[in-house]
């Protein structure tokens, strides 16, 4: 398969916002692979090279939104443990302020009782 710059570059663009590095290097290929594919369809139904860039680029569409499609679904969601040990903190957070406020009650009665 010929090397075309436009293609990889709508490729790269196109998976910029997938912050795992291992996923947007497979994304990237995926889509770039893809795009070779339409391409070499274009050339093979008589198309010039620019001619069959240019109908492809327009064929896969703005890459803004395959970006955003792509970057929401690449987000990293928080595992089950992380979401367990945030309530945890939290819990520990509450019952120490509690305790907090029991000592000080506990420590202004006893200077109002002298």
């Amino acid at each position: 398969m010929p090397d075309i710059p436009q293609l990889a570059d709508y490729a790269r663009d196109a998976t910029a916002t997938i912050s795992n590095a291992r996923k947007r290097r497979a994304a990237h290929a995926e889509l770039y692979a893809n795009a070779l594919d339409r391409y070499d369809d274009a050339i093979a139904a008589g198309l010039s090279h620019d001619a069959a860039v240019t109908a492809t680029l327009a064929e896969l569409g703005d890459p803004s939104a395959i970006r955003a499609a792509l970057g929401k679904a690449s987000r990293t969601r928080l595992s089950v443990r992380a979401i367990v040990a945030i309530v945890a903190a939290a819990i520990i957070v509450t019952i120490l302020i509690i305790a907090l406020i029991a000592l000080w009650g506990a420590a202004q009665l006893v200077l109002y009782a002298n």
